[in-house]
This record gives structure tokens, sequence and C-alpha cells, in this order.
């Protein structure tokens, strides 16, 4: 899917806070028909993955560590808790 397609079905306001990158990854992972994850570090893209019904598409690096048996201490926009938060408000 072409970014400016994407883009097109949002709001304007809601890419305030999105870079050309985010929505880039976003656009190409609505465009595949495989589960895809991605793993931001920011609200608004874990709010785009609520508002479509695809919130188990996002995971945070705190769950990837710990599926890979790892644990870190992280700052709060890479915890679970973040992300089930952002991905909450955007739906």
């Amino acid at each position: 899917m072409p970014i400016h397609s994407f883009r097109s079905l949002f709001d304007s306001n809601y890419f305030v806070d999105l870079d050309d990158g985010e929505a880039e990854s976003l656009a190409y992972l609505f465009s595949q028909q495989n589960d895809f994850l991605i793993s931001p570090g920011d609200a608004i893209t874990y709010k785009i993955l609520g508002n479509t019904g695809r919130t188990e598409q996002g995971i945070s690096l705190e769950e990837i560590l710990q599926k890979a048996g790892l644990s870190r201490d992280l700052s709060w926009p890479y915890t679970k808790e973040f992300r089930e938060k952002y991905s909450r408000d955007g739906s």
C-alpha cells in the first residue's frame, strides 16, 4: 500500500506525530497478508494499530526480550504496559 493511500485512511490530525518512516512501516505492514509485527517506541503507532483492530501486530521491546529469555530495565516507551495503554487509547 502506498504511503499516501495509507495516510488517506485517517484524519490528518492523527499523523502530527507520525514521521514518514513510521508511516512507511505501517503501510507495508497493512499491505501484507502475513502476520508481521512492529515494535515502535512511540505512542502514535500503537494508537493506529488499536484504531484499526491490529493490536496483536504490535510488540514491545520488553516482550521481545522476554520471548528470548532475557530481561532488562527499560524506559516506559519500550514496555508492554506502554504498548497496551496506547493500543487501548487508539481503539
